[in-house]
């Protein structure tokens, strides 16, 4: 199929398309550029493990637990199994007390310090959000919150996600569920299948589907207006940080097999894999132009690729330790990679793969970094269960946020910051509440 100027010819209407290892449909027809299924060729194996690392446990320097058989879901209780309601005095009590003291705190003095607080989230708004019930609420207009907790999952919240249009969080459980969440108040809905901890998730660029990627060896694609599975890919590897490509019919996933692994969402087969780190390939990132891929691997470095034919580019060298998360700034110029091991945060070019400037240095591993949509702030989610705000310009820390420390994104123009916690709540902070905290160091 291909000729000696490494184009492709297409087997049905015979366009000539560039050769491509992800994109692989026509330009001129929509039709796959593969030959028929007869006479494909199956696509190799990785490389196998040399001796001594497959015969030797690897350790578990990364923070997560070894992917292992037999991991599910903790199953919701039963209406039958929860406790009656109290009626009657007590009951009276339960509900007045909340209710008076949301009004004393709301008009004292510190009433709007308490509002921020877990306590008071956790006290008053019962894990759903405190505000309007109806729309996406805009940081700064009244009546909302400068936080938000939505709560629920049995352990951590390993990734949270926000869709495109900034109304739904999606958030992904160490109890093998998948929670979504209207920002605009709606309780929380499950996503169940999976059989194992559920390690990221991610919305594709219409919002429509959602993936998820987890240690049950699968990553399952769901109907996110219905609810339901619609897909699920496996190649026998646990599967870490789904990418959506542009078209949204491609999907990149780190994989335990020292790849990143490319899939045709139409067909659901593994298309192709990204090859060359030495061990696991932990993370994965496309960057906002659609341009490049960043991947992360234990193997203590981070490669970038050609997003579109997926050739090797520069290979970024210096954390000692795994590199834990990947992330490109909103102007595609500079990648940000995070060590959990040597607790850094570093900056590189994109077009020259050399280091930029110095580094952050946290007092805790480093989980996930997430740049916000101005480029102004540079969240780090830290094991110790907090977020680093940190301005990426002069590497320094702007304010230190309680809750979450296991994932960490903004949303679609930057309205809010939501991070994963260890309590398996998901908290959200308002731009307008950033703001306050970092003082005269703002995103605007």
């Amino acid at each position: 199929m291909s000729g000696p100027d490494s184009s492709v010819v297409c087997p049905h209407c015979g366009t000539k398309n560039p050769k491509s290892l992800i994109v692989t449909l026509c330009k001129g027809c929509g039709e796959s550029l593969e030959a028929p299924a007869s006479s494909q060729v199956p696509l190799p194996p990785p490389p196998p493990l040399a001796p001594e690392v497959a015969q030797l446990p690897l350790p578990d320097d990364d923070g997560l637990p070894e992917p292992t058989e037999g991991e599910g879901p903790v199953p919701a209780r039963p209406a039958s199994a929860r406790p009656a309601k109290r009626s009657g005095l007590l009951g009276l009590l339960r509900l007045a007390v909340p209710l008076g003291l949301a009004a004393w705190f709301t008009h004292s003095w510190w009433g709007p310090w308490l509002s921020s607080t877990r306590l008071w989230q956790q006290l008053v708004v019962g894990g759903k959000l405190a505000g309007p019930s109806a729309g996406v609420p805009t940081p700064g207009d009244p009546g909302t919150p400068s936080t938000i907790v939505f709560s629920g999952h049995k352990g951590i919240v390993w990734g949270v996600a926000f869709s495109p249009d900034g109304r739904t969080v999606a958030t992904a459980g160490e109890d093998g569920r998948v929670g979504l969440w209207e920002v605009g108040g709606n309780p929380g809905r499950w996503l169940t299948g999976h059989t194992g901890l559920v390690r990221s998730v991610a919305f594709s660029p219409d919002g429509l589907r959602l993936a998820s990627a987890g240690f049950d060896r699968t990553v399952r694609i769901w109907d996110v207006a219905r609810q339901k599975q619609l897909q699920v890919l496996q190649d026998g590897q646990p599967a870490f940080f789904p990418v959506w490509l542009p078209d949204g019919q491609h999907l990149v996933t780190g994989s335990e097999d020292r790849s990143a692994h490319i899939w045709d969402l139409q067909r659901g087969i593994l298309t192709g894999r990204l090859t060359g780190h030495t061990d696991r390939a932990w993370t994965v990132a496309l960057s906002p132009d659609g341009r490049a891929l960043a991947t992360g691997s234990r193997d203590g470095t981070a490669r970038l690729w050609d997003a579109f034919v997926g050739r090797p580019g520069h290979t970024l060298r210096g954390h000692k330790g795994v590199v834990s998360t990947v992330a490109f700034s909103p102007d595609s110029t500079l990648v940000a990679t995070g060590s959990y091991s040597d607790r850094t945060v570093r900056f590189w070019s994109v077009a020259g793969g050399q280091p930029v400037g110095g580094s952050i240095r946290c007092a805790t591993p480093v989980y996930e970094i997430a740049f916000s949509p101005g480029g102004g702030w540079l969240a780090v989610a830290c094991a110790n269960g907090t977020v680093a705000l940190c301005d990426p310009r002069t590497r320094t820390a702007l304010t230190t946020l309680r809750g979450g420390g296991f994932s960490v994104t903004f949303a679609p123009g930057g309205a809010w910051l939501a991070s994963g916690g260890r309590d398996g709540a998901a908290t959200l902070w308002s731009r307008q509440h950033l703001r306050g905290l970092c003082g005269s160091s703002t995103e605007h």
